[in-house]
């Protein structure tokens, strides 16, 4: 990282910066090219190691090409906004991110509804709706084990809690 400053390093902050992303991209790999595509997403810390998890349509392009190569990357940032001026009179853009790889597993559909309850409670934690069996059977769920992560934020540390 060329901006060592800015490096996050501590897992829980990066956790906290996971935690406070709205959606994701994700990357993979398409006949030799990038594929990029957006996710909502839920991230867990277990065992030391970061998980990521997204829900997908149970057909389509992006499952057929994590089947084919299951080496995966992301993306997701949060607190973004443009300064015009900063302190040495340039503009900028405040952000906190994370990014970084693993490899991602279509899980055992029997799984599938406790995770689409931890992405409503994620996404809709006020609302009473109600994620059915039914519905983790219409949806797949990938899983990313993390293997790299980084973290990196252009804004000053306030707190000990991001």
């Amino acid at each position: 990282m060329r901006r060592k400053e800015r490096e996050i390093t501590d897992k829980e902050k990066i956790f906290s910066i996971m935690n406070n992303c709205e959606a994701g991209v994700i990357g993979l790999i398409d006949q030799g090219e990038p594929y990029t595509i957006p996710i909502n997403l839920i991230s867990m810390y277990q065992d030391g190691k970061f998980v990521l998890f997204f829900h997908s349509a149970s057909k389509g392009k992006k499952l057929n090409l994590i089947e084919k190569n299951p080496k995966i990357s992301f993306s997701m940032f949060t607190d973004t906004h443009f300064i015009l001026n900063d302190e040495k009179g340039v503009p900028t853009m405040k952000y906190r991110s994370v990014c970084g790889k693993g490899i991602a597993t279509i899980i055992n559909q029997d799984e599938n509804t406790a995770v689409l309850k931890l992405l409503m409670c994620k996404y809709a934690p006020d609302s009473n709706f109600e994620v059915t069996d039914k519905m983790g059977k219409i949806v797949k769920i990938v899983r990313i084990d993390v293997e790299e992560i980084y973290g990196k934020s252009n804004i000053i540390e306030k707190s000990n809690d991001y």
